[in-house]
């Protein structure tokens, strides 16, 4: 199995503060995926066949049943097949620390053939950094190029097909 550890805001969801849509079927508010970075995620998961696996805080307000319609609704060829499990490190609001564990514990438990988790925030900077090093794809800030930064698209499909 292959996982793609994925984030969304400041990776596929860029820029999308001004592009918010209510969907009434379900009361919530939905925020656009870039479209571009939609093209890049989708060519990752056509050439390498890795499944979604979330880190993302959307995780802790949408059911993956939710998600799956949210990335069906963004043209994402695959959804979200499980998420990382919240911590208390990071419910404590230590997102970074927090996030970094709980990604640890899931590779830990599901034991991959390949992974690589991609995220805006620095996973490397949180003491986990010999876990992360050849697993990791960090789209730096601002948040409005995210997965679509020139280079990460070869380095996320070359991980994943290593």
């Amino acid at each position: 199995m292959k996982y793609l550890i994925l984030d969304l805001d400041g990776v596929i969801a860029v820029g999308y503060t001004k592009l918010r849509t209510y969907d009434w079927s379900w009361g919530k508010t939905l925020y656009p995926f870039d479209k571009k970075a939609v093209k890049v995620l989708n060519e990752i998961l056509e050439k390498t066949g890795a499944e979604i696996i979330l880190s993302s805080d959307w995780r802790l307000e949408f059911s993956i049943d939710q998600m799956e319609y949210i990335f069906k609704w963004n043209g994402v060829i695959k959804t979200p097949i499980a998420f990382t499990i919240p911590s208390q490190f990071y419910l404590d609001g230590h997102l970074q620390g927090g996030r970094a564990y709980e990604i640890k514990q899931f590779v830990e438990v599901h034991k991959p053939k390949t992974w690589v988790a991609i995220d805006d925030l620095d996973l490397m900077s949180t003491g986990h950094a010999d876990f992360f090093e050849n697993n990791f794809i960090h789209c730096k800030r601002p948040h409005t190029e995210g997965i679509k930064q020139c280079g990460l698209k070869d380095k996320i499909i070359k991980i994943l097909n290593d």
